[in-house]
């Protein structure tokens, strides 16, 4: 089974929440920020807001933020979300009339294969594996190795992605990328 690394593809611009604007909205500051880090769900601690949108490029389907966090375009959503229900949660985000949908991934595997992955003295991520029971039958998921807070797939997602012409992810083999 093959692994990917979720990264932005840098063609396009991103479509993000405006993080800024709803944590001062928020009733729980300190639920928002541990969700925005990746260690929660978001739940009552999200409020809808404005999509903000990088200028001068194209708007894509999907977009690949930090942490466990994908932002998806109305037709993007309609054609994963019955794959990704069970594996986080939706929140919505507004671009101009429509309403987009930010995926935050609740779905963890943190044992990594130790023969496989090495942190260097920062904790940064120098090599990653997983053990291959533990990403048997995964779709998505997120780690808490290290301080990167990856984002990872199997073929389930990317072939999904690709056979409905997706634009805004790359899926790279090297699970160590950076974008």
């Amino acid at each position: 089974m093959t692994v990917y690394k979720i990264l932005s593809d840098p063609a396009f611009a991103l479509v993000y929440p405006d993080f800024a604007t709803i944590s001062l909205r928020t009733p729980d500051r300190a639920g928002f920020l541990l969700a925005k880090s990746g260690k929660a769900p978001f739940g009552n601690a999200w409020v809808e807001s404005p999509a903000l949108l990088d200028e001068g490029k194209t708007i894509p389907d999907i977009s690949r933020l930090s942490g466990p966090h994908l932002v998806f375009s109305p037709a993007a959503h309609d054609c994963v979300a019955g794959l990704l229900n069970e594996l986080g949660e939706w929140l919505p985000v507004v671009l101009g009339e429509a309403t987009y949908w930010l995926f935050n991934c609740q779905n963890q595997i943190d044992e990594v294969d130790e023969h496989a992955s090495r942190l260097d003295e920062y904790e940064e991520i120098q090599a990653l594996g997983f053990l291959p029971e533990q990403v048997a039958g995964q779709i998505i998921w997120c780690t808490t190795y290290g301080v990167g807070r990856g984002l990872f797939c199997t073929d389930r997602l990317r072939s999904l992605v690709e056979s409905n012409a997706l634009t805004g992810l790359c899926f790279s083999r090297d699970l160590t990328a950076r974008n």
